[in-house]
């Protein structure tokens, strides 16, 4: 999509763009704009339907199994629903109420609907982990681009959008289900789509203030029509990951919510099930992802010199952001950086779009000294802490982590020690903090290492399992073991 045509929200107060943009319209004196709108949980999921989902998008078997799905959902819901094989957008519509795959997308005339199901999730611990999204269509102006005997039925109808009775009037067949056949002959050309009106067949449909777009069967995804209408036509509001539960929230307390969305004891349990579930504020995973591609508010960017960028993974990260404008934006920077620990925050450039990464952290790092392991460990795990505290403090939500301090001398399973025994006094610490924290690890046996040690610390009581479990030499095993111990006793005040 044109860049003119993609908004982002990042602050609450840049909902209202969303929620109250219907301009005024000078024939009816009135603030309405026929638009409808789709809320989406990830920005990055496409607007295809649940047909072309149900196919693989394979498009010799939609309109195989289209006809059959529609037949025979028509055979089962004759009793609820007498005279539907009559119409073959009765079945289309019925059957898309009751979740059968067809080629309908769904839509609502309430932005505040369409931002119930951008913050939904089925696990409500991911709310927080990726942008959404709302889109919205201008109903009258895609109108324009229909042939012209779909906009005389409309205008003989004085109607904006249609029904099902007027589709079936407007495409005159012998036989009901050919009426596909000839939609998709009148649908081909640039832009072009209907906006159906379903019937109130019960108080969802009312509820929800339900549209349907009917998607023609050549279309890979609604993009691709949106794509080719005029400027206006359509809009994509991305909103922030890190907005998404307060707009939760908001919905909640203004009655936006499933106990409104679906109407009985259904929605009330799903409404409760949510409105009780109790979101871990500080969070600790182990990824095994490349620090660059990992969707967070804040990377750190180890380094061992003042100049920059010399390291492997430093490199990499500069090359993924832009390596002239990130260097540029770092050399900038007036903050010491001198001595292990000193860090430079700097935006991430081309980071962003690619991975939503709004910030890079530049840190001297420090190494595990052989010749000092104890004070090395410590300083290491003061450094973790102190980032910690830091990205905290700047307001980020998230932040990933690659193994820092490890180096080449293989030391790093005590590295892992020393992360997970300062996030741990984090933790502890800073309770109130509002934090989820990825450690990456760049192949697959430090990811394993990472999650053994993390489970190993999770039962520190038992040394006897703790020194069996960590394939280390006795020596190493016992100085793993005071060390970790050392963040249990902080984590219990004892320290």
């Amino acid at each position: 999509m044109e860049k003119d045509n993609v908004v982002r929200i990042e602050t609450v107060e840049g909902l209202n763009k969303l929620l109250f943009e219907p301009e005024f319209k000078s024939d009816t004196g009135r603030n309405r704009p026929l638009y409808v709108y789709r809320g989406i949980s990830h920005a990055d999921y496409q607007l295809v339907t649940s047909l072309q989902r149900c196919c693989q998008k394979k498009k010799d078997k939609m309109e195989e199994n289209e006809e059959q799905l529609l037949n025979n959902f028509a055979k089962y819901a004759e009793m609820e629903h007498p005279g539907i094989n009559q119409s073959i957008w009765k079945k289309m519509i019925i059957g898309q109420h009751h979740g059968l795959p067809t080629r309908l997308m769904d839509w609502t005339r309430s932005p505040m609907i369409a931002l119930h199901f951008a913050t939904t999730e089925g696990d409500m611990d991911q709310l927080d982990r990726h942008d959404c999204v709302v889109w919205r269509l201008d109903v009258e102006k895609l109108n324009e681009r229909l042939p012209e005997k779909y906009k005389k039925y409309l205008d003989f109808y004085g109607s904006r959008v249609f029904s099902a009775e007027m589709l079936e009037n407007t495409i005159e067949t012998i036989r009901p289900n050919s009426q596909l056949q000839q939609y998709d002959e009148d649908m081909k050309g640039q832009g072009r789509m209907v906006i159906l009106e379903p019937p109130t067949i019960d108080q969802r449909i009312g509820n929800q203030y339900s549209f349907f777009s009917v998607v023609p069967s050549h279309v890979e995804s609604v993009e691709e029509i949106l794509e080719d209408c005029s400027k206006g036509t359509v809009v994509k509001y991305i909103i922030d990951r890190n907005l998404r539960w307060q707009i939760r929230d908001m919905l909640d307390e203004g009655n936006i919510n499933e106990r409104l969305i679906y109407p009985g004891l259904d929605g009330i349990a799903k409404w409760l099930e949510r409105r009780y579930h109790v979101r871990d504020t500080i969070s600790l995973s182990i990824s095994l992802t490349s620090i660059t591609d990992i969707t967070v508010d804040a990377i750190i960017c180890p380094t061992d010199m003042e100049e920059a960028p010399k390291g492997r993974l430093e490199q990499a990260i500069f090359d993924a952001a832009g390596r002239n404008d990130l260097l540029k934006e770092f050399n900038a920077q007036k903050d010491d950086y001198n001595e292990p620990g000193d860090v430079r925050k700097t935006v991430s450039i081309g980071l962003k779009d690619k991975s939503g990464i709004k910030y890079i952290y530049h840190v001297l790092g420090c190494r595990i000294d052989k010749g000092d392991l104890t004070g090395s460990l410590n300083r290491l795990e003061n450094l973790y802490y102190s980032l910690l505290e830091r990205v905290s403090c700047d307001g980020c939500a998230s932040v990933g982590f690659p193994l820092i301090g490890s180096g080449t001398g293989g030391y790093k399973k005590k590295a892992w020690g020393c992360a997970l025994a300062a996030f741990e006094r984090f933790k502890k610490t800073h309770p109130e903090a509002k934090i989820k924290v990825y450690l990456c690890a760049k192949d697959y046996q430090d990811y394993m290492d990472g999650k053994a040690i993390r489970k190993q610390l999770e039962a520190l009581e038992d040394t006897e399992d703790l020194l069996n479990g960590m394939r280390l030499t006795e020596r190493e095993a016992i100085e793993f073991h005071e060390m970790a111990q050392r963040g249990v006793e902080r984590r219990h005040g004892r320290g």
